[in-house]
């Protein structure tokens, strides 16, 4: 795993309910990362597979361009926790925080730092992730909430089965 960044990349940020699980309904904060090297056929946001030179922080919600800022990559953790802040005085409520892709543990130095200083400020960190980084977990792990794991299977991903890493990610969660 590499060392704690500062910094990192993100495709967006807006709010919105819970889509899926047993937190559906509940209002997040979404950081979606920007990065993914599984590339799964059936992904919804095929836009966060390579690293953005920009995101978008997206007030108006997700998809939305309604008042859309643009922002430049790598973006730093304090930057971050001040439009979570923004997020938070504009939808009074707004408890959790939903890591998300992308894929958060590929840029795992960057997730941790993130998480910490959102844990401290108060927030609940719910992680979305493909389960393929349990080094990466096991160090953000203690900082989190809720975890969702989406095992890939090969006939879905352009990777080969890997049911090692999935084990081994679920022993660590």
């Amino acid at each position: 795993m590499d060392a704690v960044t500062p910094s990192g990349h993100l495709l967006e940020l807006f709010s919105a309910p819970q889509g899926e699980g047993v937190l559906a309904g509940t209002p997040m904060l979404f950081i979606r990362f920007s990065g993914c090297a599984i590339g799964c056929r059936f992904c919804d946001t095929r836009r966060s597979w390579k690293r953005s030179p920009e995101g978008k922080l997206r007030w108006g919600g997700e998809g939305s361009e309604k008042d859309a800022e643009l922002f430049q990559n790598p973006v730093d953790v304090a930057t971050v926790q001040e439009w979570a802040e923004r997020f938070r005085k504009r939808q009074p409520g707004l408890a959790w925080v939903s890591l998300t892709g992308g894929e958060p543990l590929e840029q795992p130095g960057f997730a941790v730092s993130l998480a910490k200083a959102l844990k401290g400020d108060g927030w609940k960190l719910y992680l979305e992730t493909a389960g393929l980084h349990p080094a990466a977990l096991r160090t953000l792990a203690p900082r989190l909430d809720f975890i969702s794991m989406d095992w890939k299977l090969a006939s879905s991903a352009r990777i080969p089965p890997r049911p090692r890493p999935h084990q081994a990610f679920l022993k660590a969660a």
